[in-house]
């Protein structure tokens, strides 16, 4: 017996952010100048202090330009954990388009983390 493989269905952002919460990333995380605000807490964490887990890429079904990516981060220590969603391509911020890198760099390069189709 022949067992066909199940499509992964991509994930729509909503989800992936809900599934990442779920496995314990409960910090919603948004970039700013100076780096990366805790929205829970106010504090500004720097990139440099993270460690990406995991990235799903999310793409638009109807708009190909509606393209982001969620990364699954913690600290160091393991006492924060959380989501940072960032847009890339034209509808990427100035905040994302500084920090991306800066996470990059930490984290060894985001192509070599676990992702996910989005």
């Amino acid at each position: 017996m022949s067992a066909n493989p199940v499509p992964v269905e991509p994930e729509c952002l909503s989800r992936a952010v809900d599934r990442l919460t779920a496995s314990g990333y409960t910090h919603e995380l948004r970039a700013e100048a100076t780096g990366l605000r805790d929205v829970t807490s106010g504090r500004i964490v720097l990139p440099e202090d993270l460690v990406v887990d995991e990235i799903v890429r999310i793409e638009g079904v109807s708009d190909p330009g509606d393209e982001a990516i969620v990364l699954a981060v913690r600290d160091h220590c393991g006492k924060l954990r959380g989501t940072y969603v960032a847009a890339f391509g034209s509808a990427a911020s100035m905040a994302d388009a500084a920090i991306l890198p800066r996470l990059s760099a930490a984290s060894g390069g985001l192509a070599r983390h676990p992702s996910r189709p989005g």
